[in-house]
């Protein structure tokens, strides 16, 4: 048997019961063909990339499994006929790459922004004192920028309170035609 990984947008109008129901027929599906399925997971409802047939959106379904590479033909067909399915993409995964529970949390929590537990403290701490040695910097660079701004601005109060010469008019340079 072998390791696949398998990538399901399934209808956005199933609901929370019919998302089982899915989740049910694929699951018997797998066990009926010998395999076993380690991970069924819904990664919930998003935005496709472009339009597929009428639909907008769908709900993501992730399965990890265990099956002869027999059984994958009929999957895909079960698949293709399954009316519920608008795509799917079915992988099969490297000997030893298999992956556990733990390390897909990490792979997915990383990829929608979350931290692990462990990790979450220390990087935490890290981010605290970057932030902080961030905002003396800045806070420094804005009182140096405030003061600058309000010398600038005295002074041009002090010049507009001081009168400014008046030019003397000057003479038309072609000469004057009046002298005459």
């Amino acid at each position: 048997m072998r390791d696949y990984e398998a990538l399901i947008i399934v209808v956005p109008e199933v609901g929370e019961e019919g998302l089982q129901q899915t989740a049910a027929r694929l699951t018997s599906f797998v066990t009926d063909s010998g395999g076993t399925v380690q991970v069924l997971r819904s990664l919930g409802r998003r935005t496709l990339a472009y339009r597929i047939g009428s639909y907008q959106e769908g709900i993501y379904v992730l399965m990890h499994f265990s099956a002869p590479p027999s059984a994958i033909d009929a999957l895909k067909t079960e698949l293709r006929l399954f009316q519920q399915v608008i795509r799917f993409l079915i992988l099969r995964l490297e000997e030893g790459v298999a992956l556990k529970e733990e390390a897909m949390e990490e792979r997915y929590a990383s990829r929608r922004g979350e931290v692990a537990l462990e990790e979450g403290a220390a990087l935490e701490t890290t981010v605290t004192e970057a932030t902080a040695a961030e905002a003396q910097e800045t806070g420094e660079e804005a009182v140096a920028e405030v003061s600058s701004a309000v010398e600038d601005q005295a002074g041009q109060e002090a010049a507009a309170d001081s009168p400014e010469p008046v030019p003397e008019p000057s003479a038309p340079e072609g000469g004057n035609d009046d002298a005459e």
